[in-house]
């Protein structure tokens, strides 16, 4: 099943490729012969329906097939559900099992008629749909022959057979009725409405054929709804309340709503029901408070009015059961009725009452609700912090910061920092929020703990100015976790400690690293954007990027935090900004030391002092910063008197440099702990962050105090935020009081800046201890840990979309992908050292699901942009692969030349793969036979991907899979799977292969026939049909595969089933007296049996055992008693032997019999697994494949194509079947059934002759070997197809020759244009010069003319011998005077490709490889780049009278006389004419 070429057909190939399409057949022709005599019918007899039954075999959940009656009552829970019900309609006809070969229905004779709707709707027309598994003619099912029309005046498809049916006597068609649940009326509708009765849909089918008096109509199969609807819920909530005009729709408001001075109040419904059946919601509002308000109306979800104003209800609206509507209640009070000195509730209650629209049944839910309106003074909770720390590639838009991502991973990171390469690690990304409004005031800006009352009058506020620094400083390398550490910085220990490490941790220096960008995430602005919605946002969990917030009360009267919108703080110039800043560091060459200053951050993103544009930072802003500046730190600043509180999400970037010091850090310690060594670490090294936050109030920054604004208890005890409150872990990480017992005080860093007291006496406890003052500085951190350099795999198999069902061809379409490959770091150092290598070449392997079969051109390989196309080097399915019963396909490709297979994804970081996808296919039969209908069982998919580099990530060796895990191979491989699978490249001992795996199921309704059926499938037909009409065409050595199925009719059961096969020895007058297609002078070939595949028997529960016969000529035909009963006998060990194929696994344990001597092949399905008799059941079907292998000598294909030879093939089924005989007696009976034939045509492998065509007297060109090219030369190509050798001397005639293929008489040998009148003279009269009759050559495809470039291409050349005939010559030019023959051999050992040897040339007299320019007689010469030459010569040109060229051309002429005795004047001239169709 490799691919092939396209077909080129011959006239006379098409016109009988025509007729044959007339005589398709699609079922088997069978020969039924018992013991006892057989009824034949009378002469001219027509094949009768003789029955025909229709029952439901299957429903959706929502429905029940009733076992006594066998209807169907259907109960969805849902509007929208699927009522779906599989109906099987069985037929069966007469007259089409004799021995004489039965009676055939004849196309078109088949009347079927099925309904097309189960229901009808509320408008008295049908609803619904059905899948009938028939296609609509023209076309028809490849299987059955059958097809339909729609009769569009009974709502019926009428079911016809297109083509002649000889054989099947049982049609089974299975149709899917469909319908949504609430398009089809309730059982119960009351009697009023028109459409009641219709909640019950029936089904009557009939069939009849042409010629008979019998008509068969099915009883009615009935399907019912049985629906309702019932209310399911109805709630009420607040909404709002305003005063204002905007507060109402305009239509209100213009018809007088709105009054001055009223409250109105919003009230939000939501009403939902249940049920299948559409209804009515009728919704009844009620004021229960005692403020004299009152309902104004209704409106939907959208706000838009569904009631008039002034409509106190009830309101009466339509709904479909399954969605839940929003309506809004408005009520209305006067604002004079209202208290002004204390709370008031307002109180409401709603009832929605649901009435169905069929069966006019209500139901009813009430709910209530209520809202307190505060006129509340001024209230304020206290001051909040929170900070968080956390790494990832960016933000997200809900980011989880009570779960951050606190440690991340840089694959590869400490190897390029060994190696010398910079390394660029994830984001780190901040997270601080204040609610520091409590700061704004005289009293809170100078005193907090736990005896400060905040102020209760909001005039208070705003009086002081509170500095926000949030700031990320603090960058560590080394250890996980400060076990060792590096003396220098701020000791981490009391000092004098002698304890105190001295490696393994430290604080990264100029030299180590730098920041080079930083990024404030999206925010948005309300009054900008329709799109941005603030009220779900939540102080201290916002992923915004920067959020000021105000303290303020809603309309509830409730006092809290809401967001200032970005675009006010934008409109005022003057208004507090946010400013950014970055610690930069420069080298003094004088001190030999790094100096560092702050400087402002906003390019052109904000201001020149460092405030960033508020809409900059809505949008989402990154800073790409100038390594020249070189930022240690970032620090962003906010002062403000009227924020309540602020929240910025700031993310910060570093590249880590190839310090020394920084190699250092990457080295293993001793063993005590004291110095490094030489040995890189083997697990990883920790990049760790610590940021901070500090607010201070505008007194300390006055006052030039060290010390920092406090927490009061509240905040401490109330909030577990951050790394202001406790972080419990063991003794090494960080705990409430800080490292090693400090507070706040992580290694190396600078807090003490921020301490009031003397350091003198050591950092033991909070510093705010026995002050009142407390110490809002925070900590967080993340960290990130560089690993050694590692390539990780990616492996994927996936169904290419979705599977689809294809009722022409009866089979179900299964796309499918498989991606291969690694990703990791490709930067050059790695790629230099082949650490990282791109996916160029590589084979997939992938062993498709039983009965599936690859469509070999459907073969795609896509590079890892998932556009470039690889070069497909192998693409080759192997059926019944190491005898698993399955297919294989084999595909290798590789990268095109200059093309680098890798994509960068993130800086060096980058992946490298191959992606593979190709259709496959599985017939509805196979599916059926296999289990995997209606989703029953798993098409399961397995798949190898070997690269050609020296190893892959998680690459496994292909030696043996039996202890592989799942992660490995991918989910569920069978033992069978994983034997079938080790060892594909038996060459391979490297870690290269990856694997993977895939599930699907399929669902659909089939269309069958019972019988006894043989098929072949092979080339580029994925079906199996019967080939008669040439679908079937393998190239030399090509796999093809025969399936022998046998299905006993639904009334019987089969026992002693033996399947025989004579392996392509099949004659018509085997099977009958009538059919003479094929004789003993039919040419024909005959492949070799390459496996038997039972895979299918074994699942069925049969034990099968397969006999094998190397007799010759071995006739398995006739009936019981028959002269070849005894070839028949299996125990007759001088014609059978045991040839059973052995267990899956490697091809070696295959090798035992050699399946290619074998003539005959007989599989004995008489025993079942467990040893006792097998039986198949009616309607069930047990199938065997034969794989076989087509002729491969290049020269016999050849010599088989060109005599349009064929394998033809039939099948024996010998069994005993029981049914049901008159009288209700049981029958048995020994049959014996011959199938037809089947077909199976060759394709030759070939080659394509190309050369260029040039001026030979000019050789100033810049063609191949600096000649001219020539065009407007034609040329055709002729096969020798006599007997015996082509001649060797003697030219040929192409008109004669194109003439005797199509059958024409006409005139030959004449020139057919001016250029040519004078070349020579009749070919009739150079009767010497003949090179054989004119059938004994065949012209090859089509004639070619020379283009710009000069060059010619002609394809199609098989092994033998070939003329190549010069037709037509470029004006100016002499015709040559002679023809070339071309010789194409079979392969040279240990290649594929056909050899062309050199052309000679042929001339009248005889054959010479000596070229002449002088005689006309051009030779192929071969030029600078290796490929042929051909030259034409330019025609003489007679001189002016007494030009001194006149003695010469003179000489020419008496040249040209003397050589026509030797060259054939008649073919050496220009013939431009029509090609021959």
């Amino acid at each position: 099943m490799e691919r092939t070429p396209q077909l080129r057909f011959t006239a006379k190939k098409l016109q009988a490729l025509s007729t044959m399409l007339a005589a398709f057949v699609v079922t088997a022709l069978c020969v039924i012969i018992s013991p006892g005599p057989t009824t034949a019918l009378a002469e001219g007899a027509t094949s009768a329906v003789t029955s025909l039954t229709a029952q439901w075999i299957k429903s959706s959940s929502n429905g029940t097939i009733d076992p006594s009656t066998g209807q169907i009552t259907f109960t969805p829970s849902g509007y929208y559900d699927t009522l779906s019900a599989t109906a099987q309609f069985d037929l069966t006809s007469s007259g089409q099992s004799s021995a004489g070969g039965g009676e055939t229905i004849p196309a078109g004779d088949l009347q079927w008629r099925i309904p097309a709707h189960l229901f009808t709707g509320r408008d008295g027309k049908p609803t619904g749909d059905a899948q009938l598994p028939v296609p609509e003619a023209p076309n028809y099912n490849t299987g059955t022959g059958l097809q339909y029309t729609y009769d569009e005046s009974t709502d019926e498809y009428v079911v016809t057979n297109a083509i002649d049916i000889p054989a099947a006597n049982t049609f089974s068609i299975q149709v899917t009725y469909t319908a949504t649940a609430g398009d089809v009326p309730d059982k119960n509708t009351k009697p009023d409405k028109d459409y009641a009765g219709k909640g019950t849909g029936s089904i009557t089918s009939s069939a009849t054929i042409k010629g008979s008096d019998e008509t068969k109509t099915t009883p009615p199969i009935t399907g019912t709804n049985d629906t309702g609807i019932t209310i399911s819920s109805i709630f009420k909530y607040y909404d709002s309340v305003g005063e204002t005009e905007d507060f109402l729709p305009s239509d209100w408001v213009d018809s007088g709503a709105y009054i001055d001075g009223y409250h109105y109040v919003k009230w939000k419904v939501t009403l939902s029901a249940t049920g299948a059946q559409p209804g009515t919601a009728e919704i009844t509002d009620t004021i229960t408070d005692s403020l004299g308000g009152d309902v104004l109306g209704l409106l939907n979800a959208a706000g838009t009015p569904i009631s008039d104003a002034w409509d106190p209800g009830p309101y009466t609206v339509s709904i479909t059961p399954g969605t839940t509507y929003t309506y809004y209640v408005v009520t209305y009070y006067d604002g004079e009725s209202l208290p002004t000195d204390e709370n008031y509730t307002f109180e409401n209650s709603v009832t929605g009452k649901v009435t169905g629209d069929d069966d006019g049944i209500t139901t009813e839910k009430s709910n209530t609700a209520d809202q307190e309106i505060k006129n509340n003074s001024f209230a304020y909770d206290g001051d909040i912090y929170r900070l968080d720390k956390s790494c990832g590639d960016y933000y997200s838009n809900y980011e989880d910061f009570d779960h951050p991502t606190t440690e991340c991973t840089i694959t590869g990171g400490l190897t390029a920092l060994d190696i010398g390469k910079a390394v660029h690690p994830t984001m780190f990304k901040n997270h601080y929020a204040a609610r520091t409004y409590g700061l704004t005031t005289a009293a809170g800006s100078a005193s907090g703990g736990a005896s400060y009352t905040a102020p209760t009058d909001q005039s208070e506020y705003g009086q002081k100015t509170v500095r926000h620094e949030f700031i990320d400083d603090n960058f560590l390398f080394g250890e996980e976790y400060p076990r060792q550490m590096e003396q220098g910085g701020t000791e981490p220990d009391r000092q004098g400690d002698p304890t105190l490490p001295t490696q393994g941790y430290a604080k990264l220096q100029p030299d180590d690293f730098y920041i080079d960008s930083i990024t404030i995430p999206t925010g948005c602005s309300e009054t900008q954007s329709s799109y941005c919605d603030t009220s779900d946002v939540e102080f201290s969990e916002s992923a915004r990027g920067w959020t000021v917030y105000d303290w303020a009360q809603d309309d509830t009267g409730n006092w809290g935090l809401t967001v200032r919108d970005p675009w006010t703080d934008y409109q005022n110039k003057d208004s507090d900004k946010l400013h950014l800043y970055g610690l930069s560091a420069t080298w003094n060459y004088d001190t030999k030391q790094w100096t560092t200053a702050w400087k402002p951050i906003s390019g052109n993103l904000g201001y020149a002092d460092g405030g960033v544009n508020e809409m900059a930072m809505a949008n989402g802003a990154t800073w790409q910063l100038n390594p020249f500046d070189h930022f240690i730190a970032i620090k962003a600043v906010y002062e403000s008197k009227t924020a309540a509180a602020v929240e910025l999400n700031l993310g910060v970037r570093i590249t880590l440099m190839t310090s020394d010091h920084v190699k250092t850090l990457l080295k293993k310690l001793n063993d005590a702990k004291t110095a490094t060594t030489d040995e890189l670490r083997d697990d990883y090294v920790t990049l760790t962050d610590y940021n901070t936050m500090v607010v201070r109030t505008q007194d300390q920054i006055e006052q030039g105090k060290k010390g920092i604004a406090g927490f009061d208890w509240r905040q401490i005890t109330g909030n577990d935020y951050g790394s202001c409150t406790p972080y419990w872990g063991d003794y090494d990480q960080w705990q409430f009081e800080g490292y090693h017992g400090q507070f706040n005080v992580d290694p190396f860093n600078s807090d003490e800046q921020y301490y009031d007291y003397d350091t003198a006496f050591g950092r033991s406890g909070p510093p705010w201890a026995g002050t009142t003052t407390g110490a809002p500085i925070c900590h967080a951190r993340a960290i990130q840990r560089l690993t050694p350099f590692a390539m990780e795999s990616i492996k994927s198999k996936t169904i290419d979309g979705n599977w689809t069902s294809d009722a022409v061809n009866g089979r179900v379409k299964i796309p499918y992908k498989v991606t291969m490959g690694e990703t990791g770091d490709y930067s050059k150092e790695y790629m230099n050292k082949n650490w990282a290598t791109p996916q160029q070449r590589g084979t997939f392997y992938d062993l498709l699901p039983t009965g599936v079969t690859p469509d070999v051109d459907s073969v795609k390989v896509t590079a890892v942009d998932d556009t470039t196309v690889m070069t497909i080097l192998t693409a080759k399915a192997y059926p019944n692969y190491r005898g698993s019963g399955r297919t294989l396909l084999k595909v290798e490709a590789e990268a095109p030349d200059g093309y680098t297979n890798l994509r960068y994804t993130n800086g060096d970081a980058g992946k490298s793969t191959m992606t593979l996808r190709f259709d496959s296919y599985i017939s509805w039969q196979d599916a059926n036979d296999l289990g995997y209908k209606d989703n029953a069982k798993d098409l399961h998919n397995v798949v190898a991907y070997e690269t050609y580099n020296g190893g892959i990530a998680d690459g496994d060796d292909n030696d043996d899979l039996t202890g592989l895990s799942d992660a490995t191979l991918g989910d569920n491989w069978s033992s069978d799977e994983r034997a079938a699978m080790r060892k594909l490249d038996t060459m391979n001992t490297n870690f290269t292969f990856l694997y993977e795996a895939a599930s699907t199921t399929i669902a659909f309704d089939t269309v069958a026939s019972s019988g006894l059926e043989k098929h072949v499938r092979g080339g580029t037909q994925l079906d199996w049909t019967n080939g008669k009409n040439n679908e079937v065409m393998v190239r030399a050595a090509g796999q093809y595969e025969y399936r022998l199925r046998y299905t006993p009719t639904p009334s019987t059961t089969a026992r002693g089933i033996v399947l025989y096969d004579s392996l392509e020895n099949y004659l018509s007058s085997d099977t009958s007296a009538s059919d003479t297609a094929v004789d003993a002078s039919t040419p024909r070939w005959r492949g070799t049996l390459s496996s038997v595949n039972v895979q299918q028997a074994i699942d069925q529960g049969f034990a099968p055992k397969v006999y094998c016969s190397k007799v010759a000529g071995l006739n398995l035909f006739g009936p019981t008693g028959a002269a070849n009963e005894a070839n028949r006998d299996l125990t007759d060990t001088a014609i059978w032997e045991d040839c059973t194929p052995p267990a899956v696994g490697d091809e070696t344990d295959h090798g035992t019999y050699d399946y290619s001597k074998v003539k005959a092949v007989a599989i004995d399905l008489s025993r079942a697994a467990d040893g006792s008799e097998a039986k198949l059941a009616g309607g069930s079907s047990v199938q065997v494949t034969l794989v076989m292998n087509a002729p491969s000598d290049p020269t016999e294909v050849a010599g088989y194509v060109d005599a349009d030879a064929h394998a033809y093939n039939g099948t024996h089924v010998k069994t005993t079947t029981t049914g049901t005989g008159a009288g209700g007696t049981a029958a048995t009976a020994v049959n014996n059934i011959d199938f037809g034939y089947t077909r199976v045509g060759l394709v030759a492998d070939t080659v394509t002759f190309t050369f260029t065509k040039v001026d030979g007297s000019d050789s100033s060109g810049s063609g191949p070997g600096d000649v001219k090219p020539l065009a407007g030369a034609t040329f055709a190509l002729y096969r020798w197809v006599g007997s015996g050798s082509a001649p060797t001397a003697g030219l040929i005639d192409p008109d004669a020759i194109d003439s005797a293929a199509s059958g024409s008489t006409g005139e030959t040998g004449t020139a057919t244009d001016d250029s040519a009148a004078n070349a020579s003279t009749d070919a009739s009269a150079q009767s010497n010069t003949s090179a054989a009759n004119a059938a004994d050559w065949k012209r090859v495809g089509e004639a070619k003319t020379s283009g710009d470039d000069g060059s010619i291409a002609l394809g199609g050349l098989m092994v033998g011998t070939y003329r190549l005939v010069e037709t037509g010559t470029p004006d100016g030019f002499a015709p040559p005077h002679c023809q070339w023959a071309i010789t194409v051999t079979a392969p040279y050992q240990g290649s594929s490709t056909l050899v062309i040897h050199k052309p000679t040339i042929i001339t009248a007299s005889g054959q010479t490889s000596v070229g002449s320019a002088a005689a006309l007689a051009p030779g192929f010469e071969t030029g600078s780049d290796g490929g042929y030459l051909l030259a034409n010569y330019a025609t003489p040109t007679l001189p002016m009278a007494g030009g001194r060229g006149l003695p010469a051309i003179l000489g020419v002429g008496v040249l040209m006389l003397l050589l026509s005795g030797t060259c054939y004047m008649g073919y050496c001239r220009t013939h431009r004419r029509r090609s021959d169709d």
